[in-house]
This record gives structure tokens, sequence and C-alpha cells, in this order.
């Protein structure tokens, strides 16, 4: 087990969910989770790594971090489309 990372909590599943997007190591680990060891597994996991954080710090870091996303990507669609070039003369 690694030394605790400053913090806990949500705050904590964010920096969490962060880095197993951005780190191969964390990934892989990830990917040998069994899928019924559920969020206790990956919580497991979390602690593990030096994560101070529950299951039910995942579950509101999820929903923050998905939310997020749909208010990005929405803003993303509702944006005009870029103006056409004008045909060539």
């Amino acid at each position: 087990m690694t030394q605790p990372r400053s913090g806990g909590g949500v705050s904590a599943a964010l920096r969490f969910l962060g880095a197993a997007r951005s780190d191969p190591a964390l990934r892989e680990r990830l990917s040998q989770l069994a899928p019924d060891e559920g969020l206790e597994g990956l919580q497991r996991l979390a602690v593990d790594a030096g994560y101070r954080l529950s299951a039910d710090d995942l579950r509101a870091a999820h929903a923050q971090d998905w939310g997020l996303r749909r208010m990005r990507y929405a803003r993303e669609t509702e944006r005009p489309p870029a103006p056409r070039p004008p045909p060539p003369s």
C-alpha cells in the first residue's frame, strides 16, 4: 500500500477517477477486477493505491463527473455549425 494522498472523500474519488483514465498501470489493475467485486473491489483498489475514499464517495464522484461531461457535451452540440466557405468561383 502506498502513502495516503492528501484529502479524502469525493475529491479523492475524483482524483482516483482521473488517475484511472491516465495511468496505464492503474488501468491494468482495474481491468483485473472481477465484475462481481463491484464498488467495494474498486474502493479497495483505490485505497491500496493511496486514495482515502469510500464506495459512497466513488458513487458521488461518478455522478459529478458524468454530470459535468453531460453539460460540456450539451454545450458543444448547441454550437452553431461553422460557416461553410463560399463555393469556388
